[in-house]
């Protein structure tokens, strides 16, 4: 996942996917020598760190013969955040600043809630809107597959097949999409 631009001449917000490994957990993280370059042209720098509970974080954003990490602070966010192994983590920077915003999503591929989970019922209107994480393959590109756990959570029996829901994609683009279920592939969109 790299950088993505609304419209020629925008300012590029830059996007990240990450995915926990279990290597991925200790003192530093790997992240792509794109993002790392925007804190002093890839040199390194201190990120400030958004958590999806709303703290700033001071992390080190570093590199050595193995590529860019996040380094020094790195751990202790993780740490207080639960992140582990199989977790899915987007980074986005926007420029014009060292800010790291982080969204995470759990080994499901559901967005992980940090505060009251979000029900069918109230999460209208508020600012954390449902939202899991797909890799799209050749084979789900006709039916993408919806993680077992956010049907459970945000979709009703009604709503299957005789409703049309919208997605956003992370370009800003929405499609109007028919949730559907089968023996096969389960719940789709």
């Amino acid at each position: 996942m790299g950088s993505s631009s609304g419209n020629r001449g925008a300012i590029a917000i830059s996007r990240h996917l990450k995915v926990l490994l279990p290597s991925s957990t200790s003192h530093k993280l790997r992240i792509s020598d794109e993002l790392a370059r925007h804190w002093d042209g890839g040199a390194g720098g201190t990120a400030l760190v958004v958590s999806p509970l709303g703290k700033v974080w001071r992390v080190q954003v570093a590199r050595d013969a193995g590529g860019a990490f996040l380094g020094r602070g790195w751990p202790e966010f993780a740490a207080a955040h639960g992140f582990g192994a199989g977790c899915f983590l987007v980074f986005r920077h926007e420029p014009g600043g060292g800010v790291l915003t982080v969204k995470a999503f759990d080994t499901t591929c559901c967005f992980r809630e940090f505060s009251r989970p979000i029900t069918a019922a109230n999460h209208g209107g508020g600012s954390h809107r449902p939202q899991f994480i797909n890799v799209l393959l050749p084979p789900s590109m006709e039916k993408m597959g919806i993680p077992p756990k956010f049907v459970k959570n945000y979709i009703s029996e009604v709503e299957m097949g005789s409703s049309v829901t919208v997605l956003l994609s992370p370009l800003s683009k929405f499609c109007h999409v028919t949730v559907g279920k089968d023996q096969s592939s389960g719940v789709w969109a």
